[in-house]
């Protein structure tokens, strides 16, 4: 693993922790009027998060359905949340403009050594998958006795797709 150890990546690394600790310092209050939402620097307002859920936890009624929205990690940002996310970057220019940098200079980041294991074992996997895979359907004891004796290297795949797929 010398690409852990190597000059980019410990660089990278230090970047990205310093870049974290910059945005978790960033805080802000959302001031919403009707369909007006106006972005502003927190300023060690009241949460009145607790007293809003006291209130209305009497109307609580034992157990019941969550209507949140599951949405993918990928899904982004509707144009709301990006506008916001805006206000906030002029709030905090110097951290946003260090992630601009950060974004630009790193979009492209991806060890050779990493990039080529990646490939390679893709394929590999990919390969003994489709190759053996009615295999991996039987029954996992008739399917390995047989297997071993035919392929020697049956037992190594046994152990990886049978234990993640099954």
């Amino acid at each position: 693993m010398h690409y852990a150890k190597s000059d980019r990546f410990i660089s990278l690394l230090w970047e990205t922790k310093k870049l974290k600790a910059d945005l978790s310092t960033v805080k802000y209050c959302i001031l919403t009027k009707g369909l007006s939402v106006k972005v502003r620097k927190y300023e060690s307002e009241i949460d009145y998060s607790p007293e809003v859920e006291e209130t209305f936890e009497r109307f609580k009624q034992g157990a019941v359905k969550d209507y949140k929205a599951r949405l993918p990690i990928g899904s982004g940002m509707n144009h709301v949340e990006a506008q916001i996310l805006g206000c906030v970057a002029k709030l905090y220019p110097d951290i946003f403009s260090n992630l601009d940098n950060y974004c630009a200079k790193n979009s492209n980041y991806l060890d050779e050594t990493i990039a080529v294991f990646d490939r390679e074992i893709q394929f590999y996997v990919s390969y003994l998958f489709t190759c053996y895979k009615p295999l991996f359907f039987k029954h996992r004891k008739h399917s390995s006795h047989r297997c071993i004796s035919r392929f020697g290297v049956i037992e190594f795949i046994d152990n990886i797709f049978y234990n993640s797929f099954f």
